[in-house]
């Protein structure tokens, strides 16, 4: 190996793009193989990111450390590419009753949530906000598509769009070798492929589909809105992206109707006005049993690395531990344990070492 080291990164959606930059930024060098598929999470992402789980009015897994991370990452991405592909912006959640609307106001009186929390009263004719509108601050949204387009003719010199072949890399002593390249390690980004990978395929996967529509309506007058959906504005005149639903163990990417029924109702429960649904897209997330990323290195081939599973979390999550994980790579910051892929090793890689010693003393 060359003193300088190089890796392999396998796969450019979300997570893959920032971890890119962020080898960039750290001066280290990196390969791509990518095959472009229409298959991932990215493909129906809707690029939303805000601290609050909404289930608990409380906030999410290291979100404030995430997102105070994740806004500066792409605010100096955005200024450095063609076209921006990142705003801040303000989240309005409409309440469904009095009490939605006095636990979100006692939430505002205590810290944190003080300066993430407010309440607005605006009125606005199309939307159904009879008690009011929640405020949540600390949010964002990325152009996903834009951002992976423009990311991916960032790199093209560093990208092979290919299907990446597993009969090709070998391992040589200290380097993992593909297509005759040696690197000091390969880091793969491939979202739900991951349960095709024959190194990682122990992991115990629980995938969900998404779904988005895209519609046009006068209605909101350009807000983002949360409620039982995402309605984030879109490019052009009053268009929204609204998302999304979940469908657990399928690998299908065709837009359903009853997906489209779906999030067609719950755009009727918050917009009360005409609109026209004009798109609709699907993607697989590659999300795992207990809902947490899939970071690390694997327990018994050196130098083979996994950074995925972020799920809807993606845009949030990605910028921190893509740094981290680089830390990690260079011995200086360990990843968190509860993202960290060692968590599954004795559980579920052990296992799976067994069932396959097994299977191989009964050939």
């Amino acid at each position: 190996m060359s003193e300088t080291p190089k890796y392999l990164v396998v796969g450019q959606g979300l997570a893959g793009s920032v971890l890119l930059y962020q080898l960039e930024k750290n001066d280290i060098s990196f390969d791509v193989v990518d095959e472009n598929h229409k298959k991932s999470g990215s493909m129906a992402a809707g690029g939303i990111m805000h601290p609050m789980s909404f289930r608990r009015l409380k906030l999410a897994w290291r979100s404030l450390e995430l997102i105070n991370e994740a806004i500066p990452f792409y605010e100096k991405v955005s200024t450095s590419l063609a076209t921006p592909v990142f705003k801040t912006s303000t989240f309005y959640r409409p309440f469904i009753s009095i009490e939605e609307q006095n636990n979100w106001m006692a939430r505002m009186n205590e810290s944190p949530y003080d300066e993430i929390l407010g309440v607005s009263d605006e009125k606005i004719a199309g939307i159904s906000s009879p008690y009011g509108m929640g405020i949540i601050n600390y949010s964002g949204r990325l152009e996903v598509q834009d951002f992976l387009i423009q990311t991916r003719k960032k790199f093209e010199k560093n990208i092979s769009s290919e299907k990446f072949d597993f009969t090709k890399l070998k391992k040589s002593n200290t380097s993992w070798n593909y297509n005759g390249v040696d690197y000091e390690g390969v880091i793969f980004c491939e979202g739900f492929q991951f349960i095709y990978n024959p190194y990682f395929n122990y992991l115990p996967e629980n995938l969900t589909k998404g779904e988005i529509i895209e519609i046009n309506t006068e209605a909101i007058q350009g807000k983002t809105l949360s409620r039982g959906c995402f309605i984030v504005p879109q490019k052009g005149e009053d268009n929204y992206l609204v998302g999304s639903t979940y469908a657990w163990h399928t690998v299908s990417t065709e837009p359903t109707e009853k997906a489209r029924q779906e999030l067609k109702e719950k755009v009727e429960k918050v917009i009360q006005a005409p609109y026209t649904v004009y798109d609709q897209a699907a993607g697989i997330r590659p999300t795992i049993s207990d809902r947490k990323p899939l970071i690390g290195e694997h327990p018994k081939h050196k130098g083979l690395y996994m950074f995925n599973g972020m799920g809807s979390k993606t845009v949030m999550m990605a910028p921190k531990l893509a740094d981290q994980f680089i830390n990690f790579l260079n011995k200086k910051e360990d990843i968190f344990s509860e993202a960290n892929l060692a968590r599954f090793t004795k559980k579920h890689f052990h296992k799976f070492e067994s069932y396959e010693a097994d299977q191989m003393s009964e050939m």
